[in-house]
């Protein structure tokens, strides 16, 4: 499949890559040498308010303690994952991909990391002021005892394995994102990740890996989209 390169105006409203991982050093090490590895390239600081009640719990053992930031891009750790992500503008894939090994040479550099346990590259995508969902994405809904259906609020989640790959897709229309509270459109939201058989270590097969998880997602999103909507963004194909 031929995938565009970019959308203008460009969709796209954050983009994720994700390493949850094991470590064998004590979790206040493993937070402090992040901190000093990463500092230098994301020099804001910013913690992320998590009741002390909820930390230990097994749902925010992956959700970051501490974001650093720098301009439209950002990590997040926590004692068992990092991600980098990048708001918009987006950078486009090389140049965010380069920031994203960059941050991981740091981090695995410095922390005993002894079990990557997933890989996730997610990307959110929102088109202002776009509602009719069925008729812009390549997708078909119907009950079929009722022939007569009008929808007028249409949200889909849905997991699915492609490729070894595994995706977990949320698609609403009359959608609404923080950083436009006044504005609604649809929101696509597709997180594409490994759980198993992924390198401990960082090689040229790992950043393989995220890249194979990127052209899945990539490839999911525009198979999504109709050819009539999709032109409305002006593809580019380098």
């Amino acid at each position: 499949m031929q995938l565009p390169s970019k959308l203008t105006p460009e969709p796209l409203v954050e983009a994720v890559v994700e390493v949850r991982f094991e470590s064998a050093m004590p979790q206040g090490d493993v937070i402090s040498k992040m901190l000093l590895a990463l500092n230098k390239s994301f020099p804001q600081f910013n913690s992320i308010d998590i009741p002390p009640e909820l930390r230990s719990t097994p749902q925010f053992k992956y959700h970051g303690s501490m974001a650093l930031a720098r301009g439209n891009l950002s990590t997040r750790i926590g004692h068992n994952v990092i991600s980098v992500n990048c708001t918009t503008p987006y950078l486009g894939w090389p140049r965010y991909f380069q920031e994203v090994k960059n941050s991981l040479k740091e981090v695995f550099r410095n922390i005993a990391i002894y079990k990557v346990e997933r890989l996730g590259v997610r990307y959110i995508n929102f088109f202002e002021g776009e509602s009719n969902l069925l008729e812009n994405l390549d997708l078909n809904f119907e009950i079929r005892k009722l022939k007569e259906l009008s929808i007028n609020q249409f949200f889909v989640r849905s997991n699915i394995m492609r490729n070894g790959v595994e995706q977990l897709i949320s698609i609403s229309d009359h959608a609404q994102i923080n950083t436009k509270p006044q504005a609604e459109g649809i929101l696509v939201d597709i997180d594409s990740s490994l759980s198993s058989n992924i390198p401990n270590y960082l090689s040229d097969e790992f950043y393989e890996e995220i890249d194979r998880l990127h052209r899945a997602g990539k490839e999911l999103f525009i198979s999504l989209l109709s050819e009539k909507f999709l032109n409305k963004f002006s593809p580019q194909y380098t």
